[in-house]
């Protein structure tokens, strides 16, 4: 915003001067807010949609992403709508992805807290031999879901267990240093009732199952 002023001074007897000629000056640029992530929809084995909330000031958008733990690719810039198609994603691969607004002036926002999710799975040539060495129940669950898996099997294997909900937010990941002899518990009292994904990958291949948790 422009903004001018003058200054007038005061003298003995009480008088005043007149005012001063106008100087101006202009307030910078109105910063814009972080923009927040929401979660990824539309996803399949190589494709997802990224979503966000709108944030003030903002004038468009960009949008990076990421495997967990890889380097930030670009899925959009200087984009005016709220979500992002990006393509070309891995299967069965978890992925986060952040946004940042562009406000006027030239500025920019923080990057954003970052929103996971997992691309769909790929071909499963080892499910069916998978299931024979994991067990999980019950299911429907109510407030713990239990993942039996032989130990022959668990002493010869790495698995990394994530659970999702279901539009692809990671809500739960556990991997061999979390198994206490055989059995994994998963504690659901905090879960909301609904439809979840246990995506089990193992050095054989990978499963994914449906998980409904109702109470």
């Amino acid at each position: 915003t422009s903004y001018e002023y003058q200054v007038q001074a005061n003298c003995s007897g009480g008088n005043t001067s007149n005012w001063s000629n106008s100087c101006s000056f202009q307030t910078l640029d109105c910063p814009c807010d972080m923009p927040a992530c929401t979660s990824a929809s539309n996803i399949t084995e190589t494709s997802a949609k990224l979503n966000w909330d709108s944030s003030t000031g903002a004038n468009s958008y960009n949008v990076r992403y990421r495997e967990n733990g890889g380097s930030w690719a670009t899925a959009c810039s200087n984009t005016t709508s709220t979500y992002c198609n990006v393509t070309g994603l891995t299967c069965s691969t978890s992925y986060e992805y952040q946004v940042q607004a562009n406000c006027s002036g030239g500025n920019t926002s923080s990057w954003s807290n970052s929103c996971s999710f997992q691309t769909s799975s790929c071909d499963i040539i080892n499910e069916s031999f998978l299931s024979n060495l994991i067990s999980i129940y019950p299911n429907p669950a109510n407030n713990t879901l239990n993942i039996e898996i032989d130990k022959d099997y668990l002493s010869k294997t790495d698995i990394n267990i994530y659970l999702y909900d279901v539009i692809g937010k990671l809500m739960k990941e556990i991997n061999n240093n979390d198994i206490i002899n055989n059995i994994i518990q998963i504690n659901l009292t905090s879960f909301a009732d609904g439809i979840y994904y246990l995506n089990i990958q193992t050095s054989d291949g990978s499963m994914v199952k449906k998980i409904v948790i109702q109470r």
